[in-house]
């Protein structure tokens, strides 16, 4: 290698050297480059005007509050509330009768609802078993009926005998004989529902075979359409429960000590940033090998809909210990466009600058402030919004209706 191109090596690996850590130094600086720039522009507001929007302005306070340990989660169908339907028999599907066509997709459905029928299709070699089985069930039938009969009789006949103990034993093996017949005629009788009627047709008139939802929730898969022939074990519906929902939140193996299992966590959804409560399930998981995380589960209350399986959510997990941090009501945060959080700091009376700040965990009305203000600071409070709209207003471009 000559000089020239070890030369030309170095230059480009202090470049490439270079280039990378200017990169993370302006990630670095962004809130105080935010920071800086708002700060030399303020927002002057007359006594007169401050009065009409009502401000009001509070300085920023510490407040003991949980500490948490931040995560991400996913949730998902709780097990048993999301079960797939399916084909007890291979036939035909049938709306029911006030039923135009059988349950869609996002139809609510309830606990033993009836969703379709299904008109068997039986082969021939089935049913000329089936038609067995209808002359098996009439000819146990009418033996169970004629030894009743003949029991009864015998019955009565002893009944009128002089020595007791010999009708006594009489009495019981009669009585047996009559139990027998009558549970073979139960048996029979329960069978006739399902098997053909005569005069037998060709193909067999069976009784449809009514299909119900085995819980209340909505359609979320229709794998079957109206008349279409389906096998027995094939899927028809997917019905699912979302009233409750879990939540899996992959936690690393190093993190889990740090964590109260025992306690509630409380998620947020993006575009949402009041927190909601999860209690935990307490059920053990077992670590995924290869990626060292163990996978809580919590569960929340979903009776709104607002939430769906498979959506990505924040958790603030708790660690059962407190500490002390800058907190703000939330309504004293503006966001902007990009998803940056801001406060307006009051300067004096009639001057405000805009301030960015981090934001860390919500607590109920209150927001934890990470970075960008300092304790005693005092912020707007109520009317924020109405400051970033006078700070724009001059900003907004008017265009001529010609």
């Amino acid at each position: 290698m000559t000089l020239t191109t070890r030369s030309f090596l170095a230059v480009a690996v202090l470049l490439l050297f270079g280039l990378t850590a200017c990169e993370r130094s302006e990630r670095e600086s962004d809130l105080e480059t935010d920071q800086r720039l708002v700060s030399e522009s303020g927002l002057h507001l007359s006594q007169e005007a401050r009065e009409s929007i009502g401000l009001v302005t509070a300085a920023a306070r510490r407040r003991v509050v949980p500490r948490t340990i931040s995560a991400s989660g996913w949730l998902m169908v709780k097990p048993e509330h999301e079960v797939v339907v399916k084909a007890a028999a291979t036939g035909f599907v049938l709306p029911t009768a006030d039923e135009k066509k059988p349950p869609e997709i996002g139809a609510l459905v309830a606990n033993g609802q009836t969703l379709a029928s299904l008109r068997v299709f039986l082969s021939p070699q089935e049913e000329a078993q089936m038609v067995a089985l209808k002359e098996d069930a009439d000819i146990l039938i009418r033996q169970s009926l004629a030894t009743m009969q003949v029991a009864d009789a015998r019955y009565k006949a002893v009944k009128e005998l002089k020595n007791r103990v010999m009708a006594a034993k009489d009495v019981m093996a009669i009585r047996e004989s009559l139990e027998r017949s009558r549970a073979a005629y139960e048996e029979a009788r329960e069978k006739l529902p399902f098997l053909p009627a005569e005069p037998y047709r060709r193909p067999l008139d069976l009784k449809a075979v009514a299909i119900h939802s085995p819980l209340t929730g909505r359609v979320m898969e229709v794998h079957v359409r109206p008349r279409q022939l389906v096998i027995q074990g094939d899927p028809l519906w997917t019905i699912a429960d979302w009233d409750l929902l879990w939540i899996k939140v992959p936690v690393f193996e190093g993190d889990l000590p740090r964590i109260d299992q025992t306690k509630a966590a409380e998620l947020t959804v993006p575009g949402n940033k009041h927190p909601i409560h999860a209690e935990p399930t307490l059920v053990p998981q077992p670590t995924s090998a290869g990626r060292r995380t163990v996978d809580l589960l919590f569960e929340v209350e979903n009776s709104t809909g607002r939430l769906r399986p498979g959506q990505a959510v924040a958790m603030a997990l708790s660690t059962g210990e407190s500490v002390s941090k800058l907190v703000v009501p939330q309504a004293a945060i503006i966001w902007d466009g990009m998803g940056g959080a801001w406060v307006y700091v009051e300067r004096d009376a009639t001057q405000f600058r805009r301030q960015r700040v981090q934001l860390g965990d919500f607590q109920g009305d209150f927001v934890v402030i990470e970075k960008g203000l300092d304790e005693g600071m005092r912020i707007v409070t109520l009317g924020a919004e109405a400051l970033y709209g006078e700070e724009f207003k001059g900003q907004i471009e008017v265009e001529d209706e010609d």
